[in-house]
């Protein structure tokens, strides 16, 4: 009996001193992985790691201490295996917070598809003798969409100044051959489908665009300003597409409050590096997010620090892992399948992207849906924001993979991270929107073809302004 209870104390003893071993490996683990994710500030760290080294080191003495007692060894047992799943569950999201960061791309990569057209009545040959091919010169990948065109046909390359201009000089035979980025050849389908069906396709590839880096020195403790685009594409967020969303997040972490401006999609503006005609905002997509932020800058007179693409897929995604967010309706309506009541509704992903499309069951239109989607944006901040959220971290950053791209980098999220856990200060979100007058007007993308537009209103321009520039006040 006696020797049963030895056998039993030592095998109790000997489990013991296994979790000190493990206590203190995942310690160090789960020290390494915090102090590598660069995302605890220093106060907390100081004080937190001795303390937590002190006792950690107490725990493994006693534990291989002799002569202690059972009761205080079984103690000292249980209280090392909370602290090992402490420390695996804390490496762990240290851990993924650090992969998130390391996987943003800065700056941003697109992949844009172009296609080679011709005029079908003309049963034009890719490499027949004595052909010309259009080129637009605004294009800022123009050299290396010339480079992947010449290894489809021998024609010589023309430059010219717009999409308008290169389709007039199929037609006049100026040109035998014209390269467009084939979302704009979706665009004349929708708005031009007689000119669109005059064309075929001879060949299509792809040329990868590297983005714009952000701005230098931007101190994201010191106010800073987003540019959101939404555009309109299910799939890979690197595809370039329309803008059909375009937000201005003036962020100001020393208030810590953020100013959310909606410009609507339809916005008759001057697209950065064109002359003459306007165009409609949404079309600056086309030509690449960089268009945009700069047309942006233009219109507002401000300098954009950061943009971040998203995509449907990304906001479905994003929503869903966050286990839905509630979201205020102005009206009672219906999008599709789902309805929505006067007041705030509990949306998931598909939901929340059905209320942020639909303009057509509103008097306001896309004034409406304008509205709605900085609803949406501020829901999913406070949701982001909240303790609920906090639980499910490593799912969210998960969510978040691939699902959005910046040109923020890593170095500026972890230092706005860092600043948000040194106050845990709660942010407040105000939002407004610029409005204007609907017509129809030709366009720089489309040319003669009348299309609808929204001309801006100076008065609500010059609010936005002001309130932006109150914004970045600190």
């Amino acid at each position: 009996m006696m020797d049963k209870l030895i056998q039993n104390k030592n095998l109790i003893h000997k489990i013991s001193r296994i979790l000190a071993i493990l206590l203190a490996a995942s310690y160090l683990v789960m020290g390494y992985a915090v102090f590598s994710s660069n995302l605890i500030p220093g106060k907390y760290i100081g004080v937190g790691s001795l303390v937590l080294t002190l006792v950690v080191a107490a725990i493994v003495f006693f534990q291989f201490k002799a002569n202690v007692a059972l009761k205080k060894v079984i103690v000292l047992g249980v209280i090392s295996l909370l602290m090992i799943i402490g420390n695996v569950l804390l490496a762990s999201a240290a851990f993924s917070a650090s992969h998130f960061l390391h996987s943003i791309q800065e700056p941003p990569q697109s992949v844009e598809e172009y296609s080679i057209v011709a005029l079908k009545a003309r049963h034009t040959q890719l490499n027949a003798a004595g052909q010309s091919v259009a080129f637009l010169n605004s294009d800022t990948a123009n050299p290396e969409v010339k480079a992947q065109a010449a290894t489809k046909t021998n024609a010589a390359a023309r430059d010219y100044d717009s999409p308008t201009v290169m389709t007039m000089g199929l037609q006049n035979n100026d040109v035998q051959l014209a390269v467009f980025k084939t979302s704009y050849l979706q665009l004349l389908k929708e708005a031009n489908f007689d000119l669109y069906d005059q064309l075929e396709v001879l060949a299509t590839f792809t040329v990868k665009i590297d983005g714009t880096a952000a701005k230098n020195n931007t101190d994201v403790t010191k106010p800073f300003i987003v540019y959101i685009s939404g555009i309109d594409t299910y799939g890979a967020i690197s595809t370039v597409s329309r803008s059909d969303v375009n937000i201005l997040a003036v962020v100001n972490p020393v208030t810590h409050s953020v100013l959310l401006v909606n410009t609507p999609r339809d916005y008759y503006v001057q697209l950065h590096g064109t002359t003459g005609v306007k165009d409609k905002l949404t079309h600056a997509g086309i030509y690449g997010v960089d268009t945009s932020v700069a047309t942006m800058d233009d219109l507002y007179g401000i300098n954009i620090n950061y943009n971040v693409r998203i995509n449907f897929s990304s906001l479905v995604k994003v929503v869903d892992t966050l286990g839905g967010v509630d979201v205020y309706s102005e009206y009672n309506f219906s999008a599709g399948k789902y309805s929505y009541v006067a007041g705030q509704n509990h949306m998931n992903g598909e939901q929340a992207l059905a209320f942020s499309r639909d303009r057509h069951s509103f008097e306001g239109g896309d004034r409406t849906r304008g509205q709605n989607q900085l609803r949406v944006i501020t829901a999913i901040i406070d949701k982001m924001s909240s303790p609920t959220t906090a639980l499910n971290y490593q799912q969210v950053l998960a969510s978040m993979q691939g699902a959005f791209q910046t040109n923020m980098g890593a170095a500026d999220i972890t230092t706005l991270f860092r600043h948000q856990l040194d106050d845990m200060a709660k942010w407040k979100v105000v939002s407004t929107s610029v409005d204007g007058t609907g017509t129809t007007a030709t366009t720089y993308s489309m040319g003669s073809t009348p299309l609808y537009v929204m001309v801006p209103d100076a008065a609500s321009l010059n609010t936005a302004k002001r309130s932006i520039q109150l914004q970045l006040q600190y």
